[in-house]
């Protein structure tokens, strides 16, 4: 507007045309009502933003709330609010409010799928009725829902075991360890710094007396997950698959195990429940192109103290992927793989080096790893 305001006053000057006089004229009343309405109506409304709750399971309710007041000694003109909710835009239409008064409105925020939802900030739009000029100011900050996966409880996952000075004794024998268990005669490559002099000394021929110790163990759970499009056949598998591994997850927590997580190439933090659902909430099928078997070799490092590991991937391919995987983690690791979005039925079926549980339904999980792990 300004530049044809402009444009107008140069023709006008140089030709004389008052017709283009007029449309300069036109164009600076239209901005100069413009530029005041944009100092009308919010200078003195206080907004707060609040959210019902932060944290939801995909499919539950969730919702925000926007409340503004005016704060001011006297009556405030009507102010039109805006507010991000995930891709969207919520609009608020604050009518005149009299000193003090508040207009509180609640939007629902879609939460059909897994995400992480922001929520934010609140803005106030002025302009004039033309549209010719837009001011913004911002309210608040912005505030994040997670839509955690759906998950179910599943069996402790007790089949694997490691050394671990805060873990629990076993039957199983070991030459140096925490827990003393008996005394044996002394053969061959037996530690020196064992022998325990006091009984050696007590005996009448002589042979030598070492401690024998039990194995302490802890169970650490290692999960893998695949985040390549190509090992999954639509997005509603790659949701099955994140369900499936944030119940292994919550049930590893659950039973204050160590647990280590690592989607594609990235490490899911797995600290406590709420920081591990968050972390899922926030996985996306593609996100990087590393394969199932790259990303086990890529978390080597993090995963090699792991004495159970969960491999999880879709349907999408025969399953080699996943096979080659379990390879990569070592022999001594109990492994379990889950292909999520299997035809048919939910089942177990046995495989060179690991059981593979097919799963269709999310329900079915708790039967097939306690089919997996019971004794």
């Amino acid at each position: 507007m300004l530049g044809v305001g402009l444009g107008a006053l140069v023709v006008a000057w140089a030709f004389g045309w008052e017709e283009f006089a007029i449309v300069a004229a036109a164009c600076l009343v239209s901005l100069v009502i413009g530029v005041v309405f944009l100092f009308i109506g919010d200078s003195s409304l206080g907004v707060l933003l609040a959210l019902t709750t932060p944290r939801v399971v995909a499919g539950d309710p969730a919702s925000t709330s926007v409340e503004a007041t005016n704060e001011a000694s006297r009556r405030m003109l009507p102010v039109r609010l805006e507010t991000r909710v995930g891709k969207g835009v919520a609009h608020v239409n604050v009518p005149a409010l009299a000193a003090g008064a508040s207009h509180d409105e609640l939007f629902v925020i879609p939460t059909s799928r897994r995400s992480i939802v922001p929520v934010g900030p609140v803005r106030s739009v002025q302009g004039d009725p033309l549209g010719l000029v837009r001011r913004e100011r911002t309210w608040t900050g912005t505030e994040t829902l997670y839509v955690h996966p759906k998950t179910v409880r599943v069996s402790s996952l007790t089949t694997g075991w490691m050394r671990d000075l805060e873990g629990e004794t076993t039957n199983d024998r070991s030459p140096s360890d925490v827990a003393f268990h008996t005394l044996r005669e002394y053969v061959v490559g037996d530690d020196r710094r064992h022998i325990h002099w006091r009984t050696t000394a007590r005996q009448v021929d002589g042979k030598l007396m070492v401690r024998e110790f039990v194995d302490t163990r802890r169970a650490h759970l290692g999960l893998l997950l695949s985040v390549d499009d190509e090992d999954y056949r639509n997005e509603d598998e790659f949701e099955l698959a994140v369900s499936a591994l944030g119940s292994m997850g919550l049930r590893g927590l659950a039973d204050e195990q160590e647990v280590t997580c690592v989607a594609g190439a990235r490490r899911v933090p797995s600290y406590h429940g709420s920081s591990f659902l968050d972390s899922l909430a926030g996985l996306e099928l593609g996100s990087d192109d590393t394969s199932l078997v790259s990303s086990a070799a890529r978390g080597r490092d993090v995963l090699r103290s792991v004495s159970v590991a969960v491999v999880v991937t879709g349907s999408a391919g025969d399953g080699s992927a996943a096979r080659a995987a379990v390879d990569r983690l070592g022999s001594s690791v109990h492994t379990i793989i889950i292909r999520a979005g299997a035809d048919g039925e939910s089942v177990v079926r046995a495989s060179s080096g690991a059981p593979v549980i097919e799963l269709v339904m999310l329900e079915d999980l708790p039967r097939l790893v306690f089919a997996v792990t019971a004794p």
